[in-house]
């Protein structure tokens, strides 16, 4: 666990957390600062970093749930804005735990719903609309969960319907390929879903569309002419068209895969990172949000893959392997990612693009792998 001090990183604690890799983490809302961790050992544990901070002592596990008696293994979590609902992908679904508070035992997971009918395959990621507001279950306003997986199907959810999976669907929308990451996005109740896939398509829907045309069509009807009308952008071979807008000013640059992509709310634009083996890392304008004077509402314009821009480079001395994920939500304008190479790396703006300001690698070790021959 590191914290940012002075545009700094600095480590605070370091702790074995689960007994297989793990495979996703999110610090959960709350007064106090809590750590929740998901792993291929088939468990999520929520933690408590109080004294950790305080101190630089082991975390402290509150508690665990299993997903099954498998042991089967949990490949994403996401937890509500309320911090109310916690949802973990899993080999069969996603399972769904509503927040008990026991005045003796502290922080406890009561299993809440399971989705399993909607899906084909493994679900590999979860995730809540960001502007869910509620403070309780089954009443109030939408309790939106994305979730898709290897079947390449987005399955959108509204949890304050009740336990009845099919009545709590709300769409399903299909990228024609195994999805990477998903991704809510717009200024007005993030009313658009971005998708990448495994093979580096991209793609864009208005999720809220989608919602009211399946709606109209009927249950039964999921996938077709509504999902058509909803889709706002995309692009069947995304890292050629990067390619192509980073030859007009870097002519030996190229796009190998996509990273990940991200809404900037000072400027109001959808803008993707893509990355090559080298460690260098792209920056691309996608879609900018402006009001529709004819409409009277606000609008995202998506720009053709021919029109694309680039807008940064992150280079400078980071990153010499592929790089693996990418966040932007601690401070506007500032990222940080994470690659092979075992760096973790913080860029800052500068006047010639990014600059690396820190980076922390870990100790040099010997690496021991299993060798069956």
């Amino acid at each position: 666990v590191l914290e940012r001090r002075g545009g700094e990183l600095h480590p605070v604690c370091r702790f074995r957390a689960h007994d297989a890799p793990v495979t996703d983490l999110l610090f959960f809302p709350g007064p106090s600062p809590t750590l929740m961790t998901a792993s291929e050992d088939g468990l999520a544990k929520t933690w408590d970093l109080s004294r950790s901070l305080a101190s630089g002592s082991d975390a402290q596990c509150v508690n665990q749930v299993a997903c099954d008696g498998r042991r089967s293994p949990v490949w994403s979590i996401s937890a509500s804005k309320s911090g109310e609902l916690l949802a973990a992908a899993t080999q069969q679904g996603v399972l769904i735990w509503r927040k008990v508070v026991d005045k003796r035992h502290g922080l406890k997971w009561k299993k809440h719903v399971a989705l399993e009918e909607s899906f084909c395959d493994v679900v590999t990621q979860v995730l809540f609309h960001p502007d869910e507001s509620s403070s309780g279950i089954g009443a109030g306003p939408p309790i939106v969960l994305a979730a898709c997986g290897e079947d390449g199907l987005v399955c959108l959810f509204d949890l304050n319907k009740g336990p009845d999976e099919d009545e709590n669907l709300l769409a399903v929308l299909n990228a024609d390929s195994s999805i990477a990451q998903v991704g809510f996005f717009g200024q007005r109740q993030g009313g658009f879903l971005w998708c990448r896939t495994n093979d580096e398509t991209f793609r864009a829907w208005n999720w809220t569309k989608a919602c009211v045309s399946q709606e109209e069509v009927g249950r039964d009807v999921t996938m077709g002419e509504s999902e058509e009308e909803s889709e706002v952008s995309s692009m069947r071979d995304a890292r050629k068209n990067l390619t192509e807008s980073l030859s007009r000013s870097a002519p030996s640059a190229k796009i190998d895969y996509l990273v990940d992509c991200h809404w900037d709310t000072s400027s109001a634009e959808l803008r993707l990172c893509g990355g090559n083996t080298s460690g260098q890392l792209f920056l691309f304008q996608l879609a900018v949000e402006a009001f529709d004077h004819g409409k009277g509402e606000a609008m995202v314009r998506f720009s053709s893959p021919k029109d694309i821009k680039p807008l940064r480079s992150l280079c400078g001395g980071g990153h010499r392997s592929v790089v693996r994920s990418m966040d932007s939500s601690h401070a506007p304008d500032w990222y940080l990612t994470c690659g092979e190479d075992g760096i973790l790396c913080q860029w800052t703006p500068s006047r010639k693009g990014y600059g690396g300001s820190s980076g922390v690698a870990p100790p040099n070790r010997a690496i021991s792998r299993y060798r069956p021959y």
